[in-house]
């Protein structure tokens, strides 16, 4: 019998061969040799380009509190997901309401911050993906894949992104296709029998119109086991696609995104080993770290 990592990675081939196959079949082209291109006599400090105040601009001549990391940034400092982003930005402080895909993402930034996953609480710091806001925590933790910009704007920005951005913004850039081929493929495993696979391609359709295509996936056993139910317990099992177009005859630029993601996992549990007074509280609630509220 195929063990559970055989069995997501034989998913994977399959779906990430089929796509991939459909993929290289839409973007097949003639190659041409390339001239190496000539070498520089001297290093240059690269510009930064954000779009912090909804223009693109130099990070340096920008009047915002704004720390931006391009891709070869956030694969230097190894972010995979939103919670990473707190090593590498002051300020930022994201806690998760589980440690698994689905778990809910808090994000505080200066002090303004929001732990209630209620529908009626909103957030005090807004979380962008290509422009469309991420309305609730549920909906934050997401993967970080094949990105071309992170930008962490510091500070009220109700101006320019609107609303529940009292402490802040998140503004996640993905890449964009572009004319040139290329791929990656990139694969993962741990313990617990973690597996993760992903793939990206991109390249032009036709002189005007190019694609871009991303999907991954990851499994991973629980940390713990429900014993009466006989299931894990903090499992991750979950599957991502994302598929954008770009339209470009030099007056006119369009691109068309859309994306896919699908999570599952068992949740957490709590366990209360010994009964201990001094636990509870005089409203008969158990204080988490043995630390009762108080009237």
């Amino acid at each position: 019998m195929l063990s559970k990592t055989s069995r997501r990675v034989s998913k994977f081939l399959r779906r990430g061969g089929a796509l991939g196959l459909l993929a290289c079949t839409a973007l097949t082209a003639p190659a041409f040799a390339q001239s190496a291109a000539p070498q520089t006599q001297a290093d240059q400090l690269e510009e930064v380009v954000v779009t912090a105040r909804r223009t693109e601009e130099n990070l340096q001549s920008t009047p915002v509190a704004v720390t931006a990391m391009g891709a070869a940034a956030l694969e230097r400092a190894q972010v995979a997901d939103v919670t990473d982003l707190q090593r590498t930005t002051p300020s930022l402080s994201i806690a998760t309401g589980a440690p698994s895909a689905s778990g809910f993402a808090f994000v505080a930034m200066r002090g303004q911050g929001n732990l209630q996953a209620l529908v009626s609480n909103d957030p005090a710091v807004a979380i962008y993906v290509d422009g469309v806001y991420i309305p609730r925590p549920s909906q934050g933790l997401t993967d970080l894949l094949d990105l071309q910009r992170v930008e962490v704007l510091r500070g009220p920005q109700g101006t320019l992104f609107g609303r529940n951005t009292i402490g802040g913004a998140v503004n996640i850039l993905t890449a964009d296709p572009s004319a040139d081929y290329s791929g990656m493929i990139k694969l993962e495993t741990g313990n617990y029998h973690q597996f993760g696979a992903s793939f990206v391609v991109n390249g032009a359709l036709t002189d005007q119109l190019s694609a871009r295509l991303v999907a991954s996936t990851k499994s991973r056993e629980g940390y713990g086991r429900d014993i009466p139910l006989g299931r894990d317990i903090w499992s991750q099992d979950s599957d991502f696609v994302r598929g954008k177009l770009k339209y470009d005859d030099g007056k006119v630029q369009l691109v068309l995104s859309g994306d896919y993601n699908k999570m599952s996992d068992n949740g957490q549990f709590t366990a209360l080993h010994a009964y201990a007074p001094e636990l509870f509280g005089p409203t008969g609630s158990f204080g988490p770290f043995g630390l009762a509220p108080t009237l």
